[in-house]
């Protein structure tokens, strides 16, 4: 971990560097081209498809979870509810 951080602390200080010589405007130029890009139709229709997959995606896992969560619950009563008989048993209750 200390070495990714040193890695990531080694390139961003970098890329500070270099885009402080670089100036302004190359920045303004990205900012404009992203701004005219993100305008577009296409991709706005692109971006709301990819935004209703992921929350498709998401409902289907907390689904998922919400199940295997209550398997493992029934399980986990049944095994405590097994090992209890079994002691009664033993202590001849």
């Amino acid at each position: 971990m200390k070495k990714f951080l040193a890695v990531l602390g080694t390139g961003v200080g970098i890329g500070f560097v270099l885009g402080s010589k670089a100036g302004r405007e190359p920045y303004e130029r990205l900012e404009a081209k992203v701004r005219e890009v993100s305008g577009r139709d296409d991709v706005r229709a692109a971006a709301e498809s990819a935004s209703n997959a992921v929350a498709d995606l998401k409902d289907k896992a907390v689904s998922a979870g919400a199940e295997k969560i209550e398997e493992a619950s029934a399980t986990a009563g049944a095994a405590v509810g097994s090992g209890s008989d079994y002691q009664r048993s033993k202590s001849g209750r």
